[in-house]
């Protein structure tokens, strides 16, 4: 590790494990730069904790592990940008927020994120830019989730380059809400995909039919 006060660069290379948060931002405009293959563990807490907003870049790839928290943290409504980076984020969450209206922007990246409690969740809002999710297969952002075609929590997330580098159109979000998920025009025709709930924004009607427990 070595920091740069100019810059606010924080670079990272090589490997590192400890017990705590081995990287603990509270400064705004930071830049962790991972300049060459990096890999940080942690075996009690969340590997990165993020409280103010960072951005995590590098030629070299970032693996981050922990088998007690999170492999990255995102809390006190910051925002976290992944620009570039080759990314690795496994824990009981894999990169999740508090929620309290953190963001996470994930730019022409590559990310594998993994979690029994969810792989890419609890942001407030996610945002995909030259870059889109390969896995699960029907995988899509729902509000601040990433979830499975089914609409639940992936537990496993693959985020590969994609569209040349262009920016994937980001849905249409509403503030509408069922069981948790935030309405979109990507799932507005089956909100769950359990053919109960639909939307039509045009004239404002939710449609329901059938059973539904939450």
């Amino acid at each position: 590790f070595s920091y740069n006060p100019s810059t606010k660069t924080l670079t990272v290379k090589g490997s590192y494990s400890g017990t705590g948060n081995i990287i603990n931002n509270k400064i705004a405009g930071v830049t962790i730069n991972a300049a060459a293959d990096a890999t940080l563990t942690s075996a009690e807490s969340a590997v990165l904790a993020i409280s103010a907003g960072t951005t995590i870049t590098g030629s070299g790839k970032l693996s981050l592990s922990t088998g007690a928290d999170c492999g990255i943290y995102v809390f006190d409504g910051a925002a976290l940008t992944l620009d570039g980076v080759n990314l690795t984020a496994e824990g009981v969450w894999g990169i999740a927020g508090n929620p309290t209206g953190e963001t996470l922007t994930i730019k022409n990246s590559t990310v594998n994120a993994s979690g029994a409690n969810g792989a890419i969740c609890d942001f407030e809002r996610i945002t995909l830019s030259g870059c889109s999710i390969t896995s699960p297969s029907g995988g899509r952002v729902s509000g601040g989730n990433i979830v499975t075609s089914s609409g639940s929590v992936a537990t496993s997330v693959v985020i590969g380059l994609g569209g040349g580098g262009e920016p994937i159109d980001e849905p249409t979000y509403y503030d509408l809400y069922i069981d948790g998920t935030q309405v979109t025009s990507d799932n507005q025709a089956d909100i769950l995909g359990n053919g109960v709930f639909s939307y039509n924004p045009s004239t404002k009607t939710l449609t329901v039919k059938g059973s539904y427990s939450g």
